[in-house]
């Protein structure tokens, strides 16, 4: 019998997407955030067994270029020189076997800088 089973990429995008998600809740509760978290773990060791990695590129400095689409941009006001710090990951990039296959979403913010 064969150990393997074809997975879409589609589905395997969704799931770490949704596992990256799950990470990020603010579980109040002990025991749930335990079993949450045993549970998060476990998904991403199925992931990884796939190859699939998620970046999660929140203050990092924003450089074109980068597998992100930006959806909002904070301090558009900013008078150059300025520098673009990623402030929030709305969705995570994903990569496949070191290949981007879902690029991420992000909120931006111009930040003055020196000048």
């Amino acid at each position: 019998m064969n150990d393997y089973i074809k997975i879409k990429v589609k589905s395997l995008i969704n799931i770490a997407v949704e596992v990256w998600r799950l990470d990020k809740l603010n579980i109040e509760s002990d025991s749930d955030r335990i079993a949450i978290k045993r549970f998060i773990n476990y998904l991403q060791r199925f992931l990884e067994e796939y190859k699939v990695e998620i970046i999660d590129l929140t203050e990092q400095p924003y450089e074109p270029g980068m597998a992100v689409e930006i959806v909002f941009t904070e301090g558009k006001d900013v008078l150059v020189p300025y520098k673009e710090i990623i402030t929030e990951m709305v969705r995570p990039v994903v990569l496949i076997d070191g290949k981007v296959v879902k690029h991420g979403q992000v909120v931006t913010k111009k930040v003055k800088t020196g000048g």
